[in-house]
């Protein structure tokens, strides 16, 4: 019974689809160290990047526009931003703006507000390190 359970599941369907004796060393050994390794050859399949899951809208309903998710993530990047870890505080904002609904137009307002003050203090070796041009893509 066990035995079906876990092979009707999702992970174990990705597993079965994809062929871990190309790299068995990486696969046997039991060096957490190698972690990173795993899950850099697990990016490298196809099955591994969950494209109907992120992609297909209705599988992802639960990930669309959410007010209480996007004041969620505000409310952490001002306490980021409090404590002055800008960076934190940048991609809590992002994440923030990702959730926020359109029609929610003065939240959207004071998250870019936030997120440009963020921004405006980070130094510029952060800075040089930042890919700002998703940041500005997303709002």
């Amino acid at each position: 019974m066990a035995d079906q359970v876990l092979s009707t599941s999702f992970i174990q369907n990705v597993f079965d689809k994809i062929s871990l004796e190309r790299n068995m060393d990486l696969w046997l050994s039991a060096d957490d160290a190698k972690l990173q390794e795993r899950l850099e050859f697990l990016s490298e399949y196809e099955e591994t990047m969950f494209k109907d899951q992120l992609f297909n809208l209705d599988k992802r309903s639960n990930l669309g526009k959410n007010p209480v998710l996007a004041k969620a993530f505000k409310m952490k990047a001002d306490k980021a931003a409090k404590t002055k870890d800008f960076i934190q505080a940048l991609a809590l904002y992002n994440q923030s703006i990702t959730f926020a609904p359109a029609e929610e137009s003065s939240l959207m307002e004071d998250i870019k507000c936030q997120r440009s003050f963020a921004m405006d203090n980070l130094g510029p070796s952060s800075k040089s390190t930042l890919n700002l041009d998703h940041s500005e893509t997303i709002g």
